[in-house]
């Protein structure tokens, strides 16, 4: 990405956040994906002085341990850029972990429902905002109940607070 022209162009935009997604990543575990142009380029917005965070995916449903495959990953990368992780997949985790019947993925299994999306949407705002997600709670959400917001909003919390 650092070597493309277009995404290098965006930058001279003034972006105060850059959230970076979609590294490749082996389903099997056996090849290891450059990560030198995800870095690179998370370096480049930074330089620019943009807010830089990785979006660190959820694991695929029913495979056990890709999230925090994901989690691993996205974090060796900020690390290595020296940015932060928006912990999405490590809150994915901690809430089916509770609640497996909670149906964060679409039926792909791949893909977020609206009940997912809610989820990452909480830990993408305590992350770009440094505020809790717990207001989002009371937000009106008609694809999930104030309860089920309430323990989203709390497992996206117990996520960001985690150390790594």
């Amino acid at each position: 990405m650092a070597r493309d022209r277009r995404g290098q162009e965006e930058l001279t935009r003034p972006w105060k956040f850059v959230v970076l997604q979609a590294q490749k990543i082996s389903t099997s575990g056996k090849v290891n994906y450059s990560r030198t142009e995800g870095i690179d380029f998370a370096k480049l917005a930074k330089s620019k002085g943009a807010s830089v965070l990785f979006f660190s995916e959820w694991g695929r449903k029913d495979v056990a341990g890709d999230g925090a495959a994901q989690q691993r990953i996205y974090q060796e990368m900020a690390d290595a850029a020296a940015v932060g992780v928006a912990p999405i997949s490590r809150a994915w985790d901690l809430a089916l972990a509770s609640r497996p019947e909670m149906p964060l993925h679409s039926p792909d299994g791949n893909h977020q429902s609206a009940v997912g999306a809610f989820l990452t949407g909480c830990v993408l705002f305590g992350k770009l905002t440094g505020e809790s997600p717990a207001n989002l709670a009371a937000f009106p959400y008609p694809e999930i109940d104030e309860k089920d917001r309430k323990f989203l909003t709390d497992m996206a919390a117990q996520a960001l607070a985690a150390k790594d």
